[in-house]
């Protein structure tokens, strides 16, 4: 099966699922991005072009399914691609496992960080930033496994 049909096919696995299960599997009101851990999944592969893609794809089909403002979600998932764009620019020398946490943790601010600013609950955003984190150290094997490092997925 070409890659960009299992690279559809997870989008639309992680944005059912996180509509679905994850809200309900949520701490504090706050519930993980498994569209948003899969944009920086494939940012630590070296997709650049995917993760677009990714965050494109599945932040359109999220404000699809979403009861919140259209367009919210694609532009959150964007502005995590810009800054992920920003931050790989760097190299950072340390272990994997201490690099996907961080960039996980990173992920679950950037998500969580509108809430935030709206409602002020800093429990929602420490929630989030956790769920990310874990839950993303948890998903990058997989990612590693479906798309090996630094092999662009053609669409």
């Amino acid at each position: 099966m070409p890659k960009s049909v299992v690279l559809i096919i997870v989008v639309i696995l992680s944005a059912l699922l996180e509509i679905s299960i994850l809200p309900i599997l949520g701490i504090a009101g706050a519930s993980a991005s498994l569209v948003a851990i899969g944009v920086a999944s494939l940012f630590l592969l070296g997709t650049l072009e995917s993760a677009a893609v990714v965050a494109i794809l599945g932040g359109t089909l999220l404000d699809l399914l979403f009861p919140s403002p259209f367009g919210r979600q694609t532009i959150t998932l964007l502005l995590i691609w810009v800054v992920f764009f920003f931050v790989s620019r760097y190299r950072l020398v340390a272990p994997q496992a201490v690099v996907v946490s961080v960039t996980m943790a990173l992920t679950g601010l950037l998500v969580g960080l509108p809430n935030f600013i709206a409602s002020r609950d800093l429990l929602f955003l420490i929630s989030s930033i956790f769920l990310h984190a874990l839950l993303g150290t948890i998903v990058f094997p997989l990612f590693v496994l479906l798309f090996p490092r630094r092999e662009a997925i053609r669409l």
